[in-house]
């Protein structure tokens, strides 16, 4: 079976001295680690944390030893949904099932920054897996849980999309409520679900994030009442990303109206603030309308902005974050050329 991605061994800090203990190992080819090797750190580094990137995956399946290793610690992985020449969602299989119960069995997973791509066909892959591939993986893109599952305690969730064409990871109400049920969220600390709509999400999770310090989503995908509910929760967020997408203008009548709604309600708390729109659905930005943000948020360290190609960029420090909207308006810098990210 080959693999393709980047595999880090990053030994946790050693309390009785001053620095970290940096890390010492990698791994970076195109075919799985050996057993033997994963074996022998559990055996000889049992404190060691493994951190595992994996976007190339090509037509090979999940690396089931690394993914199930008790020792890992960061996974940043591209999953793939596989369609059978049908567009109904009952129809659908994914890698999603399988990984999870990988992760399950490893149980000490912290971050998890899962990418969605499409699959137009059964490849090696799927049919590799076999048995993985059940009546119980065809549903929806995302997690299907039992009752009796239990989740790793993440500290950091990032849901994405490879492309337009992937699917969105369905944060549907159900699977709200069995995400809750099935995994401890008082410890996340980073949640990005920008690319889906995630109003039943933060329902659910309204009062167990009280150490969520960044978030980035899609306000205007989010019903009002939820979406300031769930704010009043957070005291510590401080980085926030507004993200314009597919999933706009579901309640709200303008994402610009959400942006604005979400800054009256925890404005004074944000250091850092980046909004981003390249649905084709909004005006770009005048120098008024950044300056009411500026004011609406006036302890920012950062401020980005990305409105239909249009960019606006600032950073303070010192005395200046104290200083007037206008006076931190008159530091930023601008482009007119569209950029790949924020």
């Amino acid at each position: 079976m080959a693999w393709d991605g980047l595999f880090v061994l990053s030994p946790r800090a050693d309390p009785r001295k001053a620095d970290p203990v940096p890390p010492q190992a990698s791994w970076n080819a195109n075919y799985a680690i050996p057993l033997r090797v994963l074996e022998a750190l559990h055996r000889n580094h049992p404190s060691a944390q493994l951190k595992v990137t994996n976007h190339n995956r090509k037509d090979f399946a999940l690396d089931e030893a690394l993914l199930s290793s008790p020792q890992l610690h960061t996974l940043d992985i591209t999953v793939r949904c596989f369609h059978r020449g049908a567009t109904r969602r009952q129809d659908e299989n994914s890698d999603l099932f399988k990984l999870k119960t990988l992760l399950m069995r490893g149980r000490n997973l912290k971050v998890l920054r899962l990418r969605l791509s499409k699959q137009q066909h059964f490849t090696m892959a799927a049919r590799s897996q076999g048995n993985s591939y059940t009546a119980m993986a065809v549903g929806g893109s995302h997690f299907r849980f039992q009752e009796t599952d239990t989740f790793p305690t993440l500290e950091e969730l990032v849901i994405s999309r490879a492309d337009d064409l992937a699917p969105a990871y369905e944060l549907s109400p159900k699977h709200c409520s069995d995400l809750v049920y099935a995994m401890d969220w008082s410890e996340m600390r980073i949640l990005d679900v920008a690319s889906t709509n995630s109003e039943h999400l933060l329902r659910e999770i309204a009062g167990l994030v009280p150490k969520l310090h960044t978030l980035s989503l899609n306000p205007s995908s989010i019903d009002y009442a939820t979406l300031q509910s769930f704010l009043g929760t957070v005291p510590l967020l401080s980085d926030l990303k507004l993200v314009a997408g597919s999933t706009s203008n579901v309640y709200i009548g303008s994402f610009d109206k959400a942006v604005t709604r979400v800054c009256e309600a925890i404005g004074p708390q944000l250091r850092s603030l980046q909004i981003e729109s390249r649905s084709g659905t909004v005006m770009p930005w005048q120098d008024q309308r950044i300056l009411e943000v500026l004011e609406l948020c006036p302890q920012l360290r950062y401020f980005e902005s990305v409105i239909e190609g249009l960019g606006s960029t600032g950073k303070w420090d010192g005395d200046v974050v104290g200083k007037s909207a206008s006076y931190k308006r008159a530091l930023m810098s601008s482009t007119g050329t569209r950029r790949s990210g924020m």
